[in-house]
């Protein structure tokens, strides 16, 4: 019963977690405690999309990185991966069924991510043969648009500044957690490289660790308080730490050039001064205090690119690139079909083997649309410093991950990654500053 002020009686409050309760306790009894559990979380996690699309994305931004995989029927899957299902299809569902005519998001970088998912549906429905007989690879490529249309739904939301704040601090900690756990990993010995929470792919951690630390570097640029500014450097020292134990290459290289990228920004001079000394005493601490294994593995980078060493590695990609390269000459427009090659050392190699010439149209027409924008925003004013750092932060960082690490694996696979990627593109630099409405954030 309602009382007649519309006001709830007590006990209704108390129901949700009753049944809960109600749940678990024949759940413990019969051992299926884990799967009762995972219902729950994703019922209250798919409320949350439905009534509080900000804070689901805080949980996403939190999931993608660290939550581990699961064995399901149609395969292993990430936690965050099931997450993201349940956020587009409830977002998307609520969008149409709302009585509001529906608005797709216009920003300057949706016409070349729609047109590069396009081009790699069409170059996926080519190869649906091959697809239907390997899950496992057409399972990715449903990942892949999934992660994406986060990009859409982040920038259709009507974000206040905290909003903002939160989404980019959440970032930015779990790039300082994952570089905790990296030297964690480190000085327990637990291998011959850290990895963090990314299934013993160092690259992959090495990615998401230059990413999120470019980013703290412009917020350090922005930092007011002396206080502030040791807060970040003490991210930056963990997450520092954690990509030189990564012994990737690839991440020693982007960390450089984006650090570099800096200087192309149109920030006071003091600022890049700032710039070039963190870089240069990270370099100098790098050269007196890591292991002779970790020099001799940055080393290898020299010695490849004068000629004076032949890495067995990169000889093996210089074949796969040949063999890429002849597929995409037999059928140069559309390519041989997208997931066709397992390909994951090149993406641009990658993408014209697989998409042809108009997947690299789509492919460098998103880089630079995002580059462009990246730059653009970093100008755009903004009164929060910490959300100003990250503008300023986002081209070196987007600079690093599109065209450093490409160049070197797929990353643009890489879900747990771009899933965070997308959805800072959209929050930072999807363009077109909106004015606060009567029901922001919701």
């Amino acid at each position: 019963m309602v009382p007649e002020d519309g006001s709830r009686a007590a006990w209704t409050w108390a129901l949700p977690p009753l049944l809960v309760a109600l749940l678990l306790i024949p759940a413990f009894a019969l051992g299926v405690e884990e799967i009762v559990l995972g219902v729950v979380g994703l019922c209250c996690f798919a409320a949350l999309s439905w009534w509080k699309p900000v804070h689901a994305l805080l949980v996403l931004l939190l999931a993608m990185p660290l939550a581990p995989k699961i064995p399901l029927p149609i395969g292993n899957l990430y936690i965050s991966t099931i997450l993201v299902m349940a956020f587009v299809v409830l977002r998307a569902f609520k969008e149409v069924a709302s009585p509001a005519p529906l608005r797709f998001p216009r920003t300057p970088l949706s016409a070349p991510l729609l047109f590069f998912a396009a081009v790699l549906t069409l170059s996926v429905s080519m190869n649906a043969a091959y697809l239907i007989g390997n899950r496992e690879q057409l399972l990715r490529f449903v990942q892949f648009l999934f992660y994406l249309s986060l990009f859409f739904l982040a920038a259709g939301l009507t974000l206040e500044t905290r909003h903002r704040r939160w989404i980019v601090g959440t970032v930015l900690a779990t790039g300082v957690l994952e570089g905790a756990i990296a030297v964690w990993q480190w000085v327990s010995k637990r291998g011959f490289f850290t990895t963090g929470t990314f299934d013993h792919q160092h690259n992959h951690l090495a990615a998401f660790l230059v990413f999120t630390g470019l980013l703290l570097m412009g917020a350090i640029l922005e930092a007011r308080s002396a206080r502030s500014r040791l807060l970040y450097l003490c991210g930056i020292g963990l997450i520092g730490f954690g990509l030189v134990f990564s012994f990737s290459r690839t991440g020693y290289i982007a960390i450089g050039a984006g650090m570099l990228c800096f200087l192309l920004l149109g920030i006071a001079p003091r600022k890049k001064l700032a710039v070039f000394s963190v870089l240069l005493s990270g370099a100098l601490l790098a050269y007196l205090l890591v292991p002779a294994s970790v020099a001799s593995r940055a080393g290898t980078i020299a010695s490849v690119a004068a000629g004076k060493a032949r890495d067995i590695s990169f000889s093996i990609r210089l074949e796969m690139w040949s063999a890429a390269i002849e597929a995409f000459k037999k059928s140069p427009l559309l390519g041989a079909g997208a997931m066709k090659f397992e390909l994951r050392d090149n993406y641009f190699v990658k993408t014209l083997a697989e998409s042809g010439a108009m997947g690299m149209i789509g492919l460098l027409w998103v880089i630079v649309a995002v580059l462009l924008q990246a730059l653009r925003s970093s100008k755009v004013p903004e009164k929060d410093r910490m959300l100003r750092g990250a503008r300023i932060g986002f081209f070196p960082a987007a600079f690093a991950i599109l065209v450093i690490f490409n160049m070197s694996g797929d990353f643009m696979n890489l879900h747990r990654l771009m899933g965070v990627f997308w959805v800072l593109s959209a929050v930072l630099v999807s363009g077109g500053e909106r004015e606060p409405g009567p029901n922001e954030g919701r």
